[in-house]
């Protein structure tokens, strides 16, 4: 072969295994969100951005993947708001794609998000609100004083 088929063969086939992540991850990603207790209402935010809500929990939303972190906030009633953040990472296949497919495969999955990940779930345990006591023992008063 000549260099110059080489060259072009080579190219040829860094092209076409461009985008790797992209077509063995996808650009979506499912994620569970469950909470403590169950029966909350969730919503899912990137930027101040709502991109999913869930209510009632558990169950599963689709997002797509980003570089941004997604912050999910819960409520459900006699409960404090809770909080979860999903941080984004690196897909696996994106190191592969760099060695087989180049600059060309490494652009195609960064301007897709299929560089991209979230857990697999957020997990969100809601605190019950506290009550004010009404026992006048418990708060010290109604005591005897001096």
């Amino acid at each position: 072969m000549t260099r110059t088929l080489l060259c072009a063969t080579a190219l040829t086939g860094a092209a076409l295994l461009g985008g790797c992540a992209t077509i063995t991850s996808g650009t979506t990603q499912n994620i569970a969100v469950n909470t403590t207790p169950t029966e909350a209402s969730c919503t899912l935010t990137r930027e101040g951005q709502v991109i999913a809500e869930v209510n009632p929990t558990p169950a599963s939303v689709e997002v797509d993947r980003t570089r941004q972190d997604i912050l999910v906030t819960c409520d459900k009633e006699g409960f404090e708001t809770g909080e979860s953040v999903l941080v984004s990472g690196t897909e696996g296949s994106t190191y592969g794609n760099i060695l087989a497919g180049g600059l060309i495969g490494a652009a195609i999955d960064q301007g897709s998000g299929a560089v991209n990940k979230y857990p697999s779930a957020a997990n969100v345990v809601l605190t019950p609100i506290s009550q004010p006591t009404t026992d006048p023992a418990a708060t010290g008063e109604g005591e005897p004083t001096s």
